[in-house]
């Protein structure tokens, strides 16, 4: 994933290294290109802060999301140490999504069927849905982030208010083994499924 000023993505390698690099670095990339190396198990998915774009989170099967504050030249090395850690998923994290209007808002999903909102600057969990029958495939919020939709692998659709933790709305996807994506058509109340 990218933002205006880095691009991130998961590596090959011990403590799931992140390859972070500026766009205006250029060439082969090197053994000793600028890594975020934290994990203890593979990173499953990144995705950087809508509000401070030198800060990234990190997913990981070792069952926490690190947060990462990238410096502004960018990384020169291997950095191991993050600046905060999000604890309380049982199984592997698949799944990150920001919040679009309220900074330090991170939605997390798990293998162990259910989605997490975070207060990332308290690394405290604020709301767990867990009204899942399979575990997560995707999640989106809409456009000012009072929805949250999400697929999952029983086929199912589902439209949530994360402010009262109901959902809202609920249908069958699509059939057939791949998984399913779901996303708001910005501000018209409507949904594209694939």
């Amino acid at each position: 994933k990218a933002n205006e000023k880095f691009w991130a993505v998961a590596i090959r390698g011990g403590g799931g290294p992140v390859l972070v690099r500026r766009h205006d670095q250029h060439g082969k990339i090197t053994s000793d290109a600028g890594t975020l190396n934290g994990h203890k198990g593979p990173v499953t998915d990144t995705e950087w802060n809508p509000f401070n774009s030198n800060v990234l989170y990190t997913a990981s099967d070792d069952t926490t999301v690190k947060i990462w504050q990238i410096p502004e030249e960018g990384l020169t090395g291997k950095m191991t140490e993050p600046v905060g850690t999000l604890s309380g998923h049982q199984k592997t994290v698949t799944l990150l999504r920001a919040h679009p209007t309220a900074n330090n808002v991170l939605a997390s999903a798990g293998k162990k069927p259910c989605v997490k909102l975070w207060d990332v600057e308290k690394c405290d969990d604020k709301l767990t849905l867990d009204d899942f029958g399979g575990f997560v495939q995707d999640m989106n919020f809409n456009y000012n982030g009072s929805l949250l939709v999400t697929t999952s692998k029983d086929k199912k659709t589902k439209v949530w208010d994360v402010r009262s933790n109901k959902v809202v709305s609920e249908a069958q996807c699509h059939d057939g083994a791949k998984a399913s994506k779901a996303l708001f058509l910005g501000r018209r109340e409507q949904l594209l499924t694939v």
